[in-house]
């Protein structure tokens, strides 16, 4: 979780690292969480550190100064729901699945975007008449 940045909204982003190969050190601007896998689904976990209710715990607990911060502290006052982890698990896979289709509706909105932007030019130029 980037914990430290000159924007607001960027406090608080969190993505998930599974097991890396090679050690790994971290910038000293991220929080990094050690999850209990018997406790907590990884996936589950991504999905509630990502939502707005806890991001805008997130950033209304954020320090405002030069950089906008949050601290370990801070973050261990936070409430947040946790099903059981057959639940997280289902609800990650939900979620999971409605995120690919949004990423499949804005590359065809994207490409329709362009289709428009070539008619337009054929229609505007007289290459094709309405």
């Amino acid at each position: 979780m980037n914990r430290v940045n000159g924007s607001i909204d960027i406090v608080g982003k969190t993505a998930l690292v599974g097991n890396l190969s090679e050690p790994v050190v971290y910038e000293s601007n991220m929080i990094r969480f050690r999850l209990d896998q018997s406790q907590i689904y990884d996936g589950f976990a991504l999905f509630l550190l990502s939502h707005n209710t806890l991001r805008n715990q997130i950033k209304n607990q954020a320090k405002r100064g030069y950089q906008m911060s949050v601290s370990q502290t801070d973050l261990n006052s936070f409430i947040a729901p946790l099903p059981s982890l057959e639940e997280q698990r289902e609800i990650a896979a939900i979620l999971g699945d409605h995120d690919a289709a949004i990423r499949d509706l804005r590359v065809e909105a994207a490409r329709l975007r362009e289709v428009k932007r070539g008619l337009m030019q054929k229609l505007l130029s007289g290459q094709v008449r309405v």
